[in-house]
């Protein structure tokens, strides 16, 4: 319903900043979440330090979706460590790649391994923990 149909006025506002921090950190999107909101940086801010969309920053947060490898290194840097626990050697062998940002045939190729035993080496992870 219009009131005021000869007035030419639009009403716009800025989207409140969410302030919720996470409940638990066991994904990488709630301690990047975390480490945004402790240092009072808006997703837009942070997504521009990361160098990627404010979009992805947003699915990683809310752990819609993994970032890709080679996002890993800046979030690295952003966050001032690796966030992830390494007891593994499959977990040891992810954070390494994570680190280089490499992938799991350019980390075969800098060990001399094929990539296969890295992925089969990689994916114990998941048959092994309880």
């Amino acid at each position: 319903m219009v009131a005021f149909p000869f007035a030419n006025v639009a009403l716009t506002t800025k989207k409140p900043l969410s302030t919720e921090y996470p409940t638990e950190l066991g994904q990488v999107g709630d301690y990047i979440r975390a480490h945004r909101l402790n240092l009072g940086l808006t997703q837009k801010q942070a997504a521009t330090q990361l160098g990627v969309s404010e979009a992805a920053l947003f699915s990683w947060e809310r752990g819609g979706r993994e970032p890709g490898i080679r996002n890993w290194p800046g979030i690295i840097a952003f966050l001032g460590g690796y966030p992830l626990g390494e007891e593994s050697e499959a977990e040891q062998l992810l954070a390494r790649r994570r680190r280089g940002g490499l992938t799991q045939l350019e980390l075969a190729l800098e060990l001399g391994a094929d990539e296969g035993t890295i992925r089969r080496r990689e994916q114990a992870k998941t048959s092994h923990k309880s």
